[in-house]
């Protein structure tokens, strides 16, 4: 038979063992609540850095995004010792600064501008094809078939060839190039890599190189490197 004195320890023991209990899941609460404290804050730092650290192209490329919009990224080699890269940045700013006064907050925006050697790396964004002409006043346009021979007045006067796979492939005629007015078409007279959101189908054969089923290098001759001619890049 138990005694009251034993009783009474074995309920001590009881309380005491549940504050424990009770104290060990706060704990472990505010444990948990840390570790997603420290995960969120990662997150956030990631997503703030994400401008900071892109991958820098290897050439200049111009990327066509599936809302309209476009991504500019120039690779520059300094040839000559007298370039500022810092008066360059600024110089970069201020016409973006200006430009978005009289077009729109945002239009145009410096995502970085780095240095790396006597290589100058600088990538732009623009809200459209159009905002992308006016700032840069090199020829472009994007929309559909159609529409670039209707409302642009483009004829597609050119030698085309086929794509498939990201492989050049016959020499293709205009007929069948413009058959399919639904179809997406970027028009550029620039030497650059560009993307387009899509599968290129056609191309005019000068000077480019389809390097992947949505990406065309265009060049410029070997007698004119200034030289550009208008890029026709069909796609769907």
């Amino acid at each position: 038979m138990r005694t009251e004195k034993e009783k009474k320890r074995d309920q001590l023991r009881s309380k005491r063992k549940e504050a424990r209990m009770k104290i060990l899941k706060r704990r472990r609460r505010l444990l948990v609540g840390a570790i997603l404290a420290v995960i969120a804050a990662i997150v956030v730092l990631i997503l703030a850095l994400r401008g900071t650290f892109y991958k820098k192209a290897d050439t200049t490329t111009l990327t066509l995004k599936s809302d309209g919009s476009v991504v500019f990224e120039e690779v520059t080699k300094l040839t000559e010792d007298y370039y500022d890269t810092s008066e360059m940045k600024s110089f970069v700013k201020t016409a973006i600064k200006e430009f978005n006064e009289e077009n729109g907050s945002g239009s145009v925006k410096l995502k970085y501008f780095s240095t790396s050697g006597d290589t100058v790396y600088c990538r732009t964004s623009y809200t459209s094809v159009d905002v992308y002409e006016k700032f840069t006043s090199y020829y472009a346009y994007a929309g559909t078939v159609s529409d670039a021979m209707d409302a642009e007045g483009l004829d597609f006067n050119d030698s085309f060839v086929s794509v498939s796979s990201g492989k050049k492939g016959d020499t293709a005629k205009v007929s069948t190039v413009t058959e399919t007015g639904d179809n997406d078409v970027l028009v550029l007279e620039e030497n650059c890599t560009v993307v387009v959101p899509g599968n290129i189908l056609y191309v005019t054969d000068e000077g480019t190189e389809v390097t992947a089923e949505d990406t065309v290098t265009i060049s410029a001759s070997d007698t004119d490197q200034d030289a550009v001619v208008k890029t026709y890049i069909v796609y769907k």
